[in-house]
């Protein structure tokens, strides 16, 4: 029996990978970072895939963008019209792909440095991160020409810490004692120095030191910019957790409470005793009569007849008169 050959067919529109596949490109939200590589990729599959109209490339390209993004699309004439290579140019001036282009500036460098050069640098992590963080926006400039090579390692001197600083310098002197103090250290000596001083592995590694340089203490992760020594046992800081949240939770309460006394002290009127005036002395009589008869009895001698009489009723109406007055 013949052997029937397989029978193949040129790649076409059909063959574009659908979104989220293997070999499709990340669906498009509008961002101008990922603008321009979106578009290239784009033409990459179109290549690949024979498209070569432009309302095939149009449909295709749609095909890997957001909701959002065809929103703006339809907008625009040249897709409604397919026009793909006005079309691509006017994606890239529509969606910022310019921002992509000036995406660090040498004040983002300055800054950067400034920070590093106050911290210290004691184990390989911590300076892996320093280089990662210094790679990632020098090394865009010194692409873009926007720095040159001597900016470039001074920049990278410059957010060393005084310390490590010093002892690279020693090492690199050491090794060339004449050298040219005028132009700044390369990027590969420093970098040698400083691996060599942190190198993982070393022999004393297990040696117990309370201030080693070399051990990976800090925290190594891009988000985390400083690094914390804990002593306490977890038994200490067990109860500090627990101290700490009594505190937290009795401290509001306290508030309260003096904030309701005060208040209901303030609603609360003042009560002030009442005193009792003193009580006058008793009187059997008219106060006015018993004055008239002092005054008569003042006027009078003892051997007048009426002095006895008035003294008598004086003293009934008011027992104080014989204080006042001389008895018969």
């Amino acid at each position: 029996m013949a052997h029937v050959p397989a029978v193949t067919r040129p790649r076409s529109q059909i063959d574009m990978p659908p979104l989220h596949a293997r070999g499709a490109p990340k669906k498009f939200t509008g961002n101008p970072h990922e603008v321009t590589r979106f578009l290239a990729h784009c033409e990459k599959l179109f290549t690949l895939n024979n498209v070569f109209e432009d309302l095939e490339k149009v449909e295709s390209m749609a095909e890997y963008c957001s909701r959002s993004v065809i929103h703006i699309l339809e907008g625009m004439k040249h897709y409604t019209t397919p026009n793909w290579a006005v079309l691509r140019t006017n994606m890239e001036h529509m969606f910022d792909a310019d921002k992509d282009l000036q995406r660090h500036k040498p004040s983002d460098l300055r800054k950067l440095t400034d920070k590093w050069r106050k911290r210290s640098i004691k184990n390989m992590g911590t300076w892996r991160k320093y280089i990662r963080q210094f790679t990632t926006i020098a090394g865009w400039l010194l692409q873009k020409d926007i720095i040159d090579d001597t900016e470039y390692g001074r920049y990278l001197w410059k957010g060393i810490h005084s310390h490590l600083r010093q002892i690279v310098e020693d090492r690199l002197l050491a090794q060339d004692p004449k050298r040219d103090m005028t132009v700044p250290f390369s990027e590969e000596e420093i970098v040698g120095i400083v691996d060599a001083k942190f190198k993982r592995g070393r022999f004393d590694d297990d040696i117990e030191s309370g201030d080693s340089d070399n051990s990976d203490s800090d925290d190594e992760s891009d988000t985390d910019d400083s690094a914390s020594d804990n002593s306490d046992s977890d038994d200490e800081i067990e109860y500090k957790k627990k101290k700490k949240s009594k505190s937290s939770k009795a401290k509001p309460i306290v508030k309260k409470k003096v904030k309701r006394t005060r208040e209901v002290h303030a609603h609360v009127p003042a009560i002030i005793p009442k005193v009792a005036a003193p009580a006058a002395p008793p009187t059997n009589g008219n106060s006015d009569d018993v004055g008239d008869l002092v005054k008569r009895l003042s006027k009078m001698s003892l051997n007048d007849q009426e002095y006895n009489y008035l003294y008598y009723k004086a003293t009934r109406l008011d027992p104080l008169v014989a204080k006042c007055v001389r008895a018969p």
